[in-house]
């Protein structure tokens, strides 16, 4: 009995016949979709998200911090709360439109091949109405009563955090100090790193070629482990800057799995 790599690789190779060059290619280095995994120190919970996206979610993060001014331990629980709940807000939202927006096009697409002569102004209302057919319209509906658990949620958690803000104010005064908030200051130096991280990552993608088709000139970066199994190497040295800031986002643990690859004698 074949293994279902294997038929796959028989239908990629029976279709190959029939689409030539029209076929895309197959690309098969894993992982798929680059993951941060970073520890939050507040809480010690582990933050899974595309890398982007973690530097967005920091970004936010200290912004609310600055906001809302915690004071203890407790407080800054309640504020941590807040923000992972409004980046999960977020989050529904974005992929109630996404979801709807690609089902719109794929429909877009199949009413345009059956009616080639459609009006534009047709073509959009009956892909919009054929987009949100019974199973699909579940689905949205499922992910709209998360958004709402989830500001049910918001609204409780802030409403927490106020009550306890305005005794500890009444009893103590508002002893809020910048420069000694911990959650502040971890959100400060993880943000700034993200956002150095986005800029490495675009010198290493430009400086990294597949290991298909080498070039002659290619050799391996110092710290990149030899030989590495992710398929590619480094046509050029990386700037120091860049091999520091790899450093200390690996001590962070903000790096990907393939970058740990490339990166873990450096960030050891």
């Amino acid at each position: 009995m074949n293994t279902p790599e294997q038929d796959l690789l028989d239908a990629i190779s029976g279709s190959r016949k029939i689409l030539g060059d029209a076929l895309p290619r197959l690309i098969t280095r894993k992982p798929q979709v680059a993951m941060n995994a970073c520890k939050n120190q507040l809480t010690g919970q582990s933050i899974f998200m595309p890398p982007a996206e973690l530097a967005q979610y920091l970004s936010v993060g200290l912004e609310i911090i600055e906001l809302l001014r915690p004071v203890g331990v407790l407080e800054i629980q309640h504020v941590q709360r807040i923000v992972d709940i409004n980046w999960r807000l977020n989050r529904a939202s974005a992929l109630e439109g996404n979801l709807f927006n690609s089902y719109v096009a794929f429909e877009s697409q199949t009413i345009k091949a059956a009616h080639p002569s459609i009006s534009d102004e047709t073509l959009l209302v009956s892909s919009q109405t054929a987009a949100y057919d019974h199973d699909r319209s579940n689905l949205i509906d499922r992910i709209g009563r998360h958004a709402m658990r989830l500001e049910r949620s918001l609204r409780l958690v802030r409403a927490d955090h106020e009550a306890m803000r305005k005794e500890r104010i009444r009893q103590r005064g508002d002893k809020y100090d910048v420069t000694t908030c911990k959650a502040y200051a971890w959100y400060q130096k993880l943000a700034g790193l993200a956002d150095r991280l986005i800029e490495a990552r675009e010198e290493l993608k430009a400086k990294t070629t597949s290991k298909a088709a080498p070039t002659e000139s290619a050799t391996p970066p110092e710290s990149a482990t030899s030989p590495t199994p992710l398929f590619c190497i480094i046509r050029e040295p990386l700037t120091p800057e860049t091999v520091a800031t790899f450093t200390e986002a690996g001590r962070n643990n903000l790096l990907t799995a393939e970058e740990v690859e490339l990166f873990a004698e450096k960030a050891a």
